[in-house]
């Protein structure tokens, strides 16, 4: 194939998971994780509201973490 040929339809998968702004955030992550997908179309009203991703959920435990864990601000053990 020659990449200078290539369109962004040859490469995007035909079946998107899209997902209500209001959708469960355990529905989408066992959805992402159980297909292996990076990335989540979120939209309202019918119109794309954004992109979640396994990146997003990443920092978002990240945060629970630090709040649970380090109440105080702190992010060590030391």
């Amino acid at each position: 194939t020659d990449f200078d040929e290539l369109i962004v339809s040859d490469l995007c998968p035909e079946n998107v998971y899209t997902v209500d702004l209001y959708t469960s955030l355990i529905e989408v992550l066992d959805y992402m994780s159980d297909t292996h997908i990076d990335c989540v179309l979120v939209t309202r009203h019918d119109k794309l509201a954004g992109v979640f991703t396994a990146s997003d959920a990443c920092h978002a435990y990240s945060e629970s973490l630090k709040e649970e864990f380090f109440p105080g601000g702190g992010d060590s053990v030391a």
